[in-house]
């Protein structure tokens, strides 16, 4: 059987991380992050899509 979990990192153009989703083969989550002046301000609590 195969595995079917994977991650997906998504950029902002600067290059800073703008989301993570992460997949079961299922159900799907996504983590996103907000920055100030290129400071990492908020990273979201994992949400279900």
């Amino acid at each position: 059987m195969m595995d079917q979990k994977s991650t997906i990192i998504a950029y902002n153009a600067d290059g800073t991380v703008a989301s993570i989703t992460k997949t079961d083969g299922r159900l799907t989550w996504v983590k996103t992050f907000s920055y100030t002046n290129g400071q990492v301000t908020a990273i979201s609590k994992w949400v279900q899509q």
